[in-house]
C-alpha cells in the first residue's frame, strides 16, 4: 500500500511539473511565435524580369518574422503595377530591390536614355578596382580618382554614379570564366567628360548603395542637385601629422621622466636630510643622558717629620 501510495506521489509531482512547464513555457512560447508574425507578398505564379506584376501574380500571407529579410514586401499595393527587374518563381517572396518603375533591358537600356543622359564606359582592370567582380546593374557607386602613391580623391561629380551595365571583354555577362572587363554607367555631360579622361589613369569604383531604389533615387538626386562635396586624403601630410604627434609625445614622455627624476632626488634630498636631522637629535639625546665622571683626586704629600727631616712612616 506504502508502495502504490508512493507511486502516486512520484506520478502526481510529474503530472504538476510538466503542468507548470506547459503554462510557463510552451504557452508563452506560442504567443511570442504569433506576436512576430508578418504579413508578406508571395509569388501565385511565375513572373519574367520585365513584366508588369499583376494582382493574380502574388498573395500576401502570414509568416514568421524571425530571419526575415528586411526589404520583403509587405503588401501588394507596393507591388502591382511594378516591373520586375528578376525572374521570381512560385512561393518567392518579393523584395524591393526587384521590383521598378520601368525595366530597361540589356538590348534597349542605350535607347533609354533621356535628355542630357549619357552612357559612358569605363575599364575595370583589375579585380581590386571593381570590388572583386562584384558590382550589379542598379548599383551605386562612387569613382575614386588615385592622383599619386600619396594622394586619392572623390570628386564631387562622381560621388553617386548609377550602373547601367556590367559586361566581361566580350561585351557578354560577366561569368567565373569571364570576370567583369568594363562598367557602363549613367552620367550627364560633365561625368561623362571627367569619367573618359579618368579612364586613362588609376580609378577605383567603390559600392556605395545596392538594395531599395527609392533610397537609391534619393543619392542620384542629391548628385544632381550638386548637394555633395568632394573628399580627397592625403597620406603624405598625414605621416606628416602622425610623425609631429609622435614627437610630441616622445617630448612628452622625456619630460616626464625628467620630472619623476628631478622628483625622486628631492626625495631621496629630504630624507637625507631627516635623517642627519634625527641622527643630530640622538646625539643631543645621548650627551644628555650619560653620567659625569667625577674628577681624579691627587695623592696628597706625606707629611714631614721634624726631627729626623724625613717622612714619616
Amino acid at each position: 500500500m506504502q508502495k502504490i501510495m508512493k507511486n502516486r506521489l512520484v506520478l502526481g509531482g510529474i503530472a504538476i511539473a510538466i503542468a507548470l512547464l506547459i503554462c510557463f513555457v510552451f504557452v508563452p512560447m506560442i504567443y511570442n511565435n504569433k506576436a512576430e508574425m508578418t504579413e508578406v507578398v508571395r509569388v501565385v505564379t511565375p513572373i519574367s524580369a520585365g513584366e508588369v506584376i499583376k494582382k493574380e501574380n502574388v498573395e500576401v500571407v502570414t509568416v514568421g518574422g524571425y530571419n526575415l529579410a528586411k526589404d520583403v514586401m509587405k503588401s501588394t499595393k507596393d507591388v502591382v503595377g511594378k516591373y520586375a527587374l528578376a525572374d521570381f518563381t512560385k512561393d518567392d517572396y518579393i523584395l524591393s530591390n526587384k521590383l521598378g518603375s520601368q525595366y530597361i533591358k540589356k538590348d534597349n537600356y542605350l535607347t533609354a536614355l533621356k535628355d542630357n543622359q549619357m552612357a559612358v564606359s569605363v575599364s575595370i582592370k583589375d579585380l581590386a578596382q571593381g570590388v572583386s567582380g562584384e558590382l550589379q546593374v542598379n548599383d551605386i557607386i562612387s569613382v575614386v580618382v588615385v592622383e599619386s602613391a600619396t594622394k586619392s580623391m572623390i570628386p564631387k561629380e562622381l560621388r553617386y554614379v548609377k550602373v547601367i551595365a556590367v559586361t566581361n571583354d566580350s561585351g557578354g555577362e560577366p561569368s567565373e570564366e569571364k570576370l567583369p572587363a568594363t562598367i557602363t554607367v549613367l552620367a550627364d555631360t560633365k561625368q561623362a567628360l571627367l569619367l573618359t579622361a579618368l579612364n586613362q589613369g588609376a580609378t577605383h569604383f567603390v559600392l556605395v548603395y545596392r538594395g531599395d531604389n527609392r533610397k537609391a533615387q534619393e543619392l542620384l538626386d542629391l548628385q544632381r542637385a550638386g548637394q555633395v562635396e568632394e573628399v580627397s586624403v592625403n597620406t603624405t601630410a598625414k605621416e606628416e601629422l602622425d610623425a609631429a604627434r609622435e614627437e610630441e609625445a616622445k617630448k612628452a614622455q622625456i619630460e616626464a621622466e625628467k620630472a619623476a627624476l628631478e622628483a625622486k632626488a628631492k626625495e631621496e634630498a629630504t630624507k637625507n636630510k631627516e635623517e642627519a636631522a634625527k641622527a643630530k637629535e640622538e646625539a643631543a639625546k645621548n650627551k644628555e643622558t650619560k653620567p659625569t665622571t667625577p674628577p681624579k683626586e691627587e695623592p696628597k704629600a706625606a707629611p714631614l717629620d721634624n726631627k729626623t727631616g724625613g717622612e714619616t712612616q
